[in-house]
């Protein structure tokens, strides 16, 4: 796992950055970002969750913009 160093945090993206900056900047952004969820995630209660689904009869998945299914 990536060391979370508030040190050596990338910064945000400014107008001067070059392209690769900007893509470095941005994939790093992206990694701590679901690191983070992956430390909160509590396993035994997304168990439970995924047993719950699994006895419903259907089930509705929404979403807008970027997070909108086409199940």
């Amino acid at each position: 796992m990536r060391e979370h160093n508030k040190d050596k945090e990338i910064g945000e993206i400014i107008k001067s950055d070059s392209l690769k900056d900007i893509v470095e900047k941005g994939t790093y952004k992206n990694i701590i970002s679901l690191e983070d969820t992956k430390n909160i995630v509590d396993i035994d209660v997304l168990d439970k969750c995924i047993d719950l689904l699994k006895k419903c009869e259907n089930i509705c998945i929404h979403g807008i913009g970027s997070s909108l299914s086409s199940i």
